[in-house]
């Protein structure tokens, strides 16, 4: 009975170390997908937005009962990393991810709302995953905040490294802007 669990010992450990081979791929090697920032399209940079229509917006809505932006904008500093969009718009807000190991991106969390992959637009890849948001019927401020990120590695979900900016600013107008 020795001999043959002292022969099944030495077989166990014959296969474990001829399994163990150098050209196996090391699961360590991976690089964790890195969130780098997001960026918004169909609305307008701060930075193109000309200083006279700005100035014109102001004076035109100082004109109207119906929105004050002198009141609605007075906190709001003008950066570059702002954008623009008009009251009830349809934007595209773009994360980015440096993935290099191509892990599949299950899900993310944009204002506390969950969005999954299948609700991810055309041209989404494993760097890029682009969402179509409503700015909404309120003028003023808003901020898109990113939560969480999930992707798949093997059976677990992880989360991605959070290594960019998490907030972006829209400045959302009942006016149309004009581009320089």
């Amino acid at each position: 009975m020795k001999k043959i669990l002292f022969l099944f010992l030495s077989i166990l450990l014959a296969f474990s170390l001829f399994s163990c081979s150098e050209d196996a791929p090391i699961e360590d090697d991976k690089q964790v997908p890195i969130y780098e920032g997001m960026t918004v399209s169909s609305a307008i940079k701060v930075d193109t937005l000309s200083k006279a229509t700005y100035a014109r917006t102001k004076a035109l809505a100082k004109s109207t009962s119906s929105i004050n932006l002198n009141k609605n904008f007075k906190d709001i500093e003008i950066t570059s990393s702002n954008y623009y969009a008009d009251l009830g718009e349809d934007i595209f807000i773009t994360v980015h991810i440096k993935n290099p190991d191509k892990f599949e991106i299950l899900s993310f969390t944009l204002n506390g709302e969950k969005y999954s992959s299948y609700m991810f637009e055309r041209g989404s890849d494993m760097e890029t995953i682009i969402i179509k948001c409503n700015v909404g019927r309120k003028s003023g401020k808003h901020n898109y905040t990113i939560d969480a990120i999930k992707y798949v590695d093997k059976s677990a979900i992880k989360d991605v490294v959070i290594g960019g900016n998490q907030t972006i600013t829209v400045i959302v107008s009942e006016y149309e802007h004009e581009a320089n």
